[in-house]
Formats: C-alpha cells, structure tokens, sequence
C-alpha cells in the first residue's frame, strides 16, 4: 500500500491520548503462538477445506484500487482491514459457531458502532432550551458522528441465542503513514526490546521534556527510537484505555501494514501484546497449514474466539481500574497527582441518607424505551417464584434487617430472575397504599409492622436506588440495551431493590439529555389518573452519584423509574385482539387528559398483559397546551378518573 510519510504531521505523535489510562507494565503475549495453534487445529478440524481466506491476488487487487491517491487517514484503510482479515476470520466463527453450537454465543460481527446508546456530551450537544407549554419540546435530533474520538473505531459482537448483542473486543485502525510496521518492529519486533516499562518511559520523557527536567538517571534512547516509542505508545494507550472502560480483556490495533493484538489477564495494569506483521510478508509461500496459520486473518479468528471465550468484566471492576491505574498527562494541564503516578479519580463519597418519606409528585416523570424482553422474562419466571424464602416474619427495623440478612445474600443472587412488580403493587406504592396480593415480589415487600400496607414511599425507593447504585452500579441493575432497548436518547434498565424486592425498570438519559426527563415527569405528573392503566406507574427520577457506563461507553447520569409496562407492538401483538380499536382508545384517553403526543407509533405503544389494554410510553415529544391543561385541571376526579375506574382491573 501507498502510504504518505508526512514528519511534519507526525512530529506531535499518532494520536490524543490525554488523560487515558496507560498500562503499569507492558509484556509480550508469549502464549498466543501455543493458543493459536491450538485453536486452529480447533478450527481447520471443524471446517476441513472450507474456503475462508481471500486469494493473495485479491489482496493485491484490493489494496490496488482502494483509491487512487495515498491513503491518509483511518477510514482509508478501513475497506482492506475489514475485507481481507475481520471478514474471513468473521466467516471462519461463524462457520464454526454453526457446527459446533455454544451455549454463550451463536454468532459475532463486527461493527463500526457499539450496539447501544450513543454517546453524546453536554459540550457538543446542550440540553434545549426551555420551551412555552404551548409548543412542542424539540424533535429528537441525530448525535453528530463524534464516535471516532469518543470511542474505538471498530466493536467485536457477540450475539447470544436469546438475541443479546453484548461487546466482546475493541480494535482501533490507524492509518499506516501513523503507524508504520517499521515502527512496531522497532519497538516490538525484537525479543530483547526493553517494552516492560514503555508507557512509563514515554511519560517520564514527556514531563520531562514539558518541565524542562533531565531524566539523565535513565539511559536515553536515540531521538528515533524515542520518537518510534513514542508514537507506539500513544496508538496502543488509546487502544488500552477503551478496553478498560469497555470491561474487555482483549483488543487489537490494525493498519495497512501490521496488528498488534492486546489482551489483559490477572490484573488489570498488566497489558500483553502480540506483533502480528502484513499477509504480504508471505508472499511467494506455498499455502500450506503453517503459511495459512500465520495469515492475519487466521491469527484475528482465534483472537475472537478467546475473547467470545471470556466474561465481560464487572463495573466495579471497571470503576477500580480506572481510578487506580495512571493516567496519560494532558498537554494543556499537568495534573500534578499523575506527575506521582496517582492516575485516575477517586472512588466517589457515600452517597447522603435517603430524606424523609414525602410524596411529592414533582421529582421526575416517566417513558419507556422498548423491544423483546418477552422471551427472557418467560424463561426466568420458571424460576422466579422460589427466591423469596421466610416472608411473612419480615421487617423493616435494623435488627429485623440484620436477621434476614443470610437470606438477603442468597436474594441478591438471583435478582436477575425476580420478575416485575405488578402495575397495582407500584401504583399502590406511588399513594403509600396497600400491598397487592398478586403481585409476584409481595412475599419480599411485607412488613409485619406495615400490615397490608406498602414499607417504604416512592420517595424513599428512589433514594434506596440511588444509595445501592453509589456503592455498587452492579446491585441490582442490568441494562437491556444488549437487547435492543435503547432509543436516539434514552435506555432500559431492569432494577431491583435487595432489601424490599421491588423490581421495575428505569429510563437512563446522559447527562446533556437530563431535561428531557424533566418534561416526561410533567406528562406523568399532569397524568395521575392514567397511570397503571393507559400509561406506566411513575415513581420518581433520581440524578446518580456515579454515572453509570453502558458498553457503548455512553455514561448515563440521570434515570426515571417506573413500572414495565410490556412488549411493543412492534414485537407482539395477542391473537384475538382488534389491535387498531384498543390503540385508539389509549390514544383517545391521553387526548382526553390534554396531552399531545406527536410520537405515536408501535415501538411506543406495548401491550399489558395485566391490565389487558395497550399502554403509552416514551413522551419525550408530547406537550400539554396552557388552555387544555388549564381545562383538565379544573375538571372534577370524577370528570377527570371516571373513565379509568371504570375500566380499572
């Protein structure tokens, strides 16, 4: 490949990695050739002579005609990368993952986008402006494609069989002239290379060099190969860094020239790499077993493979690394704290105690995101009814709770298979009413010292939330985005509060997108009498302590939490049900109330089993017009509820 070798745009280095994390140590994967091989002989057993690979002349010809001028940039190098090395090792998985079906995955991808919520800052996108009642709020507006600095540039997927689309690797392309094998083969290509501490030496010489310090303790490298180790460094950080965030153990670097494989193992601060050179350096080879074995190609396949064979780290796992590991120093300011190799934030305080119990209605207010959550919920009900142990010998007191607490420890296990409170139970709970007995989670919501009615306000579950999440964002909280469950601004939550059993969903906003929930919390509010029939319960919104990362690397601030309506029309609809008929009805209902909803389509309109009518969701463009809200107000609960109760189940 024709590649520009411009210095003058490479004197300032590769890549902006200011304030990324950097590895404490970098080693050589000495074991990838054994795991190779290995999974190989796995795959060449599997597949016989199935035909996977591109001939060399198509990787000539491809390389040839990418375009007819020098390949400057990333997105130059992304059709040769993708066509003769992710697409072949993709091919050879999922040939595999055919005939040999696993249990965690049925297939992978790859992707230029996160399968997710977008990521959006407050700084290119500001919250809109508020607006007059009468108007509607904003149009939903597309995120600039900013994904190219906020995020990798390439996403490994894995699609599991109940239709879950989670990451299971990151790979960042750069362009050759950025990074040139002669490069990596300078730094990397030699087995006595000192790479052990190369992060660290490229930082201390950067400091150095911006605080006019000497570092004549240390051996200086010649200006080439500083400038090689440089340019090294900042390409792998970035790589690094985006693993971290991301949870993942593995990651790979690629341009026209060569790949470096990454992978993380015991800790977190240890980051293992692999040289991987162009296919053209065998050129001239017969293709045997071993030339075959060595292609790019082959090499990325079982890279995959491992990465599909490992579990996505936790969030405190991620949050631990990102505060302890050193951060690279930014050009602008010279964070005194990573001068003395203290890299990162700290872990956030503990958050206040929840306030006293209230029910004010003005805290926030609700919409849904949507899909297919049916199947997963059918499947974990086999076996939701047999959490709940020792009911009814309950309370909420603090001996009370220290009491159950074992039986706490084997709750919090299966949170992920407590089905959903009932639209009765939360809306009951929203007026600090009684329990509901055919709510599925009410053995787990009793308090002998409540009676039949419910322990805690919305208020206080709100604050319970939003306490646990401070601590751990892994209790009780699973996004759905893996299943499809995100929107251009919004996204799904499962969550579950320990101690009580409340199990309801959430609505996750960034924080540049936090108004848009405010305006929902109107609709709800002005809404009361619709609520756990035409629309979901809503319970509160709450701001987070700890923003709370998605695998697309979006970083959720604020949250509503309402009650699971149901699966969108666009993904079931019952048999024996004049489909048209009962959406006009809810739509008629919400007309009636004053609301105007310019966002009426399936994805936001789900059937409710419970209350056997179709519900409402998402209002992040209705309004209320002054006069019709002044009208609906004034009106008698009977004008205004008659309806619902008549209906109500």
């Amino acid at each position: 490949m024709v590649v520009e070798d411009n210095r003058a745009k490479l004197a300032t280095g590769a890549t902006n990695v200011d304030n990324k994390v950097y590895p404490d140590t970098f080693r050589r994967w000495t074991e990838f050739p054994t795991l190779h091989a290995g999974r190989f002989d796995l795959l060449v057993r599997a597949l016989g002579d199935s035909e996977m690979f591109p001939s060399l002349f198509e990787v000539r010809s491809t390389s040839r005609n990418l375009s007819p001028t020098t390949r400057k940039d990333e997105q130059d190098i992304r059709p040769f990368i993708r066509a003769h090395v992710e697409l072949p090792a993709n091919k050879i998985l999922d040939a595999y993952l055919e005939k040999h079906p696993d249990p965690r995955c049925a297939a992978f991808e790859f992707s230029n986008n996160a399968y997710g919520l977008s990521r959006d800052t407050a700084l290119d996108n500001p919250p809109p402006k508020t607006h007059h009642e009468d108007q509607p709020p904003p149009s939903k507006r597309q995120s600039p494609d900013r994904m190219s600095s906020l995020a990798p540039d390439r996403w490994g997927i894995r699609v599991t069989r109940d239709h879950a689309r989670t990451t299971a690797l990151v790979a960042e392309y750069k362009a050759a002239h950025k990074a040139r094998v002669w490069r990596f083969k300078n730094v990397l290509g030699d087995d006595t290379c000192p790479t052990d501490s190369l992060f660290a030496d490229c930082v201390s010489r950067l400091e150095a060099k911006r605080t006019r310090q000497s570092t004549a303790h240390e051996p200086e490298p010649s200006p080439s190969l500083a400038q090689d180790q440089m340019i090294v460094a900042t390409v792998l950080c970035q790589a690094y860094h985006y693993m971290i965030a991301a949870g993942l153990l593995y990651g790979y670097v690629g341009s026209g020239d060569c790949m470096v494989f990454l992978a993380i193992q015991d800790t977190p601060g240890v980051l293992y790499f692999h040289f991987v050179p162009s296919s053209m350096d065998i050129e001239g080879l017969q293709p045997t077993a071993d030339v075959t074995r060595s292609t790019p190609a082959a090499q990325l396949a079982t890279l995959a493979l491992l990465a599909l064979e490992a579990e996505t780290q936790s969030l405190q796992w991620v949050q631990k690394a990102l505060a302890e590991l050193r951060r690279w120093p930014s050009a602008k300011k010279m964070v005194g704290l990573q001068s003395q190799g203290i890299g990162g934030p700290s872990l956030p305080p503990p958050p206040p105690p929840p306030p006293p119990p209230n029910d004010d209605d003005e805290q926030g207010g609700g919409s849904r995101s949507r899909k297919m959550l049916q199947k997963r919920s059918l499947a974990k009900r086999t076996r939701e009814e047999t959490s709940p142990n020792g009911s009814g010998s309950q309370s909420a007191s603090k001996d009370d709770v220290s009491q159950i607490g074992s039986q706490r420890q084997t709750t919090r296990t299966s949170l992920r298979a407590l089905p959903y409170c009932t639209q009765a139970c939360l809306l009951e709970l929203s007026r600090n009413g009684t329990l509901d007995p055919n709510c599925p989670n009410t053995p787990l919501h009793v308090r002998p010292r409540c009676g039949s009615y419910h322990p805690i306000s919305k208020v206080q579950l709100c604050s319970l939330f939003r306490s646990q999440l401070a601590q751990n964002l892994d209790c009780g909280c699973e996004s759905l985005e893996k299943y499809g469950m995100f929107g251009r601004t919004g996204v799904l939550f499962k969550i579950t509060i320990p101690e009580y059993g409340y199990t309801l969903v959430a609505k996750g906003v960034q924080a540049a997108h936090a108004d848009a929930l405010v305006r929902e919390a109107r609709i709800y509010s002005h809404c009361k009498h619709l609520q756990g029939i035409w629309i979901p319960v809503h319970l509160g919104n709450i701001e987070l302590v700890v923003s709370y990362p998605l695998q697309s690397l979006a970083l959720v601030k604020h949250m509503m939490l309402m009650s699971w309506a149901g699966t969108t029309l666009e993904a079931y609809i019952p048999d024996s049900i004049d489909i048209d008929s009962e959406i006009d009805r809810t739509v008629g209902e919400l007309n009636y109330a004053g609301v105007c909803n310019g966002d009426v389509r399936d994805t936001n309109l789900v059937w409710n089993e419970e209350v056997k009518r179709v519900m409402a969701i998402d209002f992040d463009l209705a309004y209320i017009p002054t006069a019709l809200k002044r009208s609906y107000e004034s009106a008698s609960d009977e004008e205004r509820g008659g309806k619902v109760r008549k209906v109500q189940l």
